[in-house]
C-alpha cells in the first residue's frame, strides 16, 4: 500500500486529481483502508475546487457527497483517523452550505465535533485548522438579527469570536504558508472584524498575490476588493 500512496500523493501534488482518484479506486479492490479513503475524499473535493469556472450546484453536490461518503467509509473503519475525521466534517459542511445558512446552522455542531476531534489527534493539520477557523468566523460574523431569526426557525447557533477564528487561521498559515487562498481571505476578514485595518490590508494583498487559477481564487479576490472598499 505504501507504494500506491506515494504514487497517489505525487499525482495529487501535480494536480492530476482524476488520475489520483482512479489509482486509489482501483486499489480499493485489494484493500479497503482509511488512508485510501481520505485521499479519495480529498481528490473528489479538489476536482471541483480546482476548476476555473464554478461548477453547477448539482455537480458540487455530487462531488461533496463523494467526499462525505469516502471519508465516512474510512471513519467507519478507524474512528481515530484524523484525516478521515477532517474530510468527513468537510463533506457535512459543504453539503449543508449548499442548502443555505439555516441548514448550515442546524448541522454546524456536527462538523465542529469531528474537526475538534481531528485536531486533538493531529494538531498539525492545516486543513483542519482552516476549517475550524472559517467555522468560528461564520458564527462570530453572524448578526444579532440572523441569530434571533435562526433561533425561531431552529436550534440556537453556537457562539464564537473573531479572535478564536483568527487563532485557527493563523495556525493554518504557520503550518502551510500561503497554501490556501481561502485561509488568507478569512484572516483578512477576521482583522476587519477586529478593527485592525493595517493587518486586514496586508492579507488582502496576499490574496491578490495568490497565483492560483481556480474559481475560488477569483471569488476571494472579488471579496477582498469589496472588503477594501468598506474599510
Amino acid at each position: 500500500m505504501d507504494a500506491i500512496i506515494s504514487q497517489a500523493d505525487a499525482l495529487f501534488k501535480e494536480g492530476k486529481y482524476q488520475e489520483c482518484q482512479d489509482l486509489l479506486v482501483d486499489y480499493l479492490d485489494k484493500e479497503k483502508h482509511p488512508e485510501i479513503y481520505w485521499r479519495l475524499a480529498r481528490c473528489c473535493y479538489m476536482k471541483v475546487e480546482s476548476q476555473q469556472e464554478k461548477p453547477q450546484k448539482s455537480e458540487l453536490k455530487d462531488a461533496y457527497t463523494e467526499v462525505h461518503d469516502y471519508a465516512k467509509a474510512g471513519f467507519d473503519i478507524d474512528p481515530e483517523n484524523a484525516k478521515c475525521l477532517t474530510w468527513y466534517g468537510i463533506g457535512i459542511d459543504e453539503l449543508a452550505n449548499l442548502e443555505g445558512q439555516q441548514e448550515w446552522i442546524k448541522r454546524c455542531p456536527t462538523q465542529h465535533y469531528y474537526w475538534t476531534k481531528a485536531a486533538t489527534i493531529d494538531p498539525n493539520d492545516y486543513v483542519t485548522e482552516t476549517a475550524l477557523g472559517i467555522w468560528c468566523f461564520t458564527l462570530a460574523d453572524m448578526t444579532k438579527f440572523r441569530r434571533r431569526l435562526s433561533s425561531t426557525l431552529g436550534p440556537r447557533p453556537p457562539s464564537s469570536s473573531y479572535e478564536e477564528a483568527l487563532n485557527h487561521l493563523l495556525k493554518s498559515e504557520e503550518l502551510e504558508p500561503k497554501g490556501s487562498v481561502k485561509n488568507l481571505l478569512y484572516i483578512a476578514k477576521c482583522y476587519k472584524g477586529m478593527g485592525e485595518k493595517d493587518k486586514c490590508i496586508q492579507f488582502c494583498k496576499y490574496v491578490f498575490d495568490y497565483r492560483g487559477l481556480e474559481y475560488g481564487a477569483e471569488e476571494a479576490k472579488s471579496e477582498v476588493r469589496h472588503l477594501l472598499y468598506s474599510l
